[in-house]
């Protein structure tokens, strides 16, 4: 990996990428995240950068559902994939597996615990022996 860790946010919702931006920053700040909101910026920006990482939406205005990854998958082979969507079924995250996706998280998750450690795994940044560790987030001076 590289010294500056890249991800390659494809969001819409600008809450939802707040909220994304926000989470990755408190434990991460160092990390650099670009945003975009339609799979067709994204084509763009994978043309120009490279990235470590890249976190998707299923839906997006110009790709819908697992077939979003597969989208991606057209520009860029190797790159890890988390897919984010608002409605985790079993179906949905098999197809979006199949389709190219490493790993397919809840919107609901974003929060818990478990969306910076599959950030982690896929950046190859968690240990085996991490398992039990608890990461804390940074605060801010009044915090």
């Amino acid at each position: 990996m590289c010294a500056e860790t890249k991800i390659l946010l494809i969001e819409d919702n600008k809450t939802d990428a707040f909220v994304i931006n926000h989470r990755i920053h408190g434990v991460f700040p160092e990390f650099k995240v670009t945003t975009v909101q339609r799979v067709r910026e994204a084509y763009e920006t994978l043309r120009k950068m490279h990235f470590d990482l890249i976190i998707s939406d299923l839906n997006l205005p110009d790709s819908m559902g697992p077939r979003t990854i597969q989208d991606i998958r057209r520009l860029d082979k190797k790159t890890p994939i988390v897919a984010l969507t608002g409605f985790k079924t079993a179906l949905t995250e098999e197809e979006a597996i199949k389709l190219g996706a490493d790993e397919v998280v809840s919107k609901l998750k974003v929060s818990d615990a478990i969306f910076i450690e599959t950030l982690q795994k896929h950046l190859g940044l968690l240990q085996d022996d991490d398992e039990d560790v608890v990461y804390v987030e940074q605060s801010g001076a009044d915090g």
